[in-house]
């Protein structure tokens, strides 16, 4: 399976991986690591994981921070879905099916 094994170049975490390649996979228009508002490193900042503009969704791997960065979006009036990370390393293709019915 492909999103088993990252490529060398690969940034971001496994769990990232396994959602970015079921998201290629599905043929949705998604952006990995975009900002919003500012830069992560700025204050106020948050560097999502996964944005897909066509259905308003922003889906992130689970983190201690994520309901901060769910609240900023909400602001906004996009939706974010949290995946975990042993879910997206389990079965990466059930579960993000599941977060976009």
């Amino acid at each position: 399976m492909e999103w088993q094994n990252p490529p060398y170049n690969w940034v971001g975490s496994k769990a990232e991986w396994a959602v970015h390649q079921t998201l290629t996979e599905l043929n949705e228009d998604f952006e990995y690591q975009a900002p919003f508002a500012k830069t992560k490193a700025e204050l106020g900042g948050a560097l999502i994981d996964f944005y897909l503009p066509n259905r308003n969704l922003v889906i992130n791997i689970a983190t201690p921070t994520a309901q901060l960065t769910e609240q900023m979006l909400s602001g906004w009036g996009i939706k974010m879905a949290l995946i975990d990370e042993g879910d997206a390393l389990s079965d990466p293709m059930y579960h993000v099916r599941r977060i976009l019915q």
